[in-house]
């Protein structure tokens, strides 16, 4: 029109089989050089997907795990089919644990058929399962809570994604906040899985003229009590 040209950009590429994704770009001043007024993502699914979800239904750290992930992912499911898509998941039980999740994820590759998998929460299970399955397979894996920033540098050649930050990232700014809120010195309780989240915690406190105390781990089961655990981080 009078006020400029407009241009519209639309790409696609298949990231899953039975998914095309695409990017809409509008808007602008002139037809070598425009200014984006809009920048539109969407995605046109042709086709029935099929998604694996894998949860620590069992195993240890399901009494504080199980529920939350696999309600998100049938809230998730449910409002993608109000919206009109055609989804499913297929869920499997990771029980916590490398071997047996990369058991399930098998099953449900190979013969369930899925096109992505969802899951897990801790990293050594995710590790496994890309190592073993779904790097090799090509099969889409995203994780819903893992933090292992073995995640962030392993060669998965894009498959494998995680939605949560690395416990590099936000151990530093936990580290940063704690002392910017006037803590010279701490204590740190933490999970035995998170002991690489402690370490990097600790580095960079320290590092910004706070002292670390104690790190005292315990174990993601949960305990009656954790008095001894207080007991030597108070010392």
């Amino acid at each position: 029109d009078e006020s400029g040209t407009e241009a519209v950009f639309r790409s696609s590429a298949e990231l899953v089989p039975g998914l095309n994704y695409s990017v809409e770009v509008s808007g602008g001043e002139s037809a070598d050089g425009f200014d984006l007024e809009t920048y539109e993502w969407g995605f046109v699914a042709p086709g029935h997907l099929k998604i694996g979800g894998l949860f620590p239904f069992s195993g240890t750290g399901s009494e504080l795990f199980r529920e939350k992930p696999y309600n998100g992912a049938l809230l998730a499911v449910k409002n993608l089919t109000e919206a009109g898509f055609d989804v499913e998941l297929l869920s499997a039980d990771s029980g916590a644990d490398p071997a047996k999740s990369v058991t399930a994820a098998r099953q449900l590759v190979n013969e369930d058929h899925v096109q992505v998998i969802v899951g897990e929460l801790f990293g050594p299970v995710n590790l496994a399962v890309a190592e073993q399955v779904t790097i090799p397979n090509q099969v889409l894996h995203i994780t819903y809570g893992a933090d292992s920033s073995a995640i962030t540098s392993l060669p998965d050649q894009d498959w494998l994604f995680h939605s949560t930050p690395s416990e590099s990232a936000y151990g530093i700014v936990l580290a940063k906040s704690a002392y910017d809120q006037g803590y010279r010195k701490l204590s740190i309780l933490y999970a035995e899985p998170s002991q690489s989240l402690s370490d990097i915690f600790q580095e960079n406190f320290e590092n910004w003229g706070g002292e670390i105390v104690a790190a005292i781990p315990h174990s993601v089961e949960v305990a009656t009590s954790y008095q001894n655990e207080l007991e030597q981080a108070a010392q």
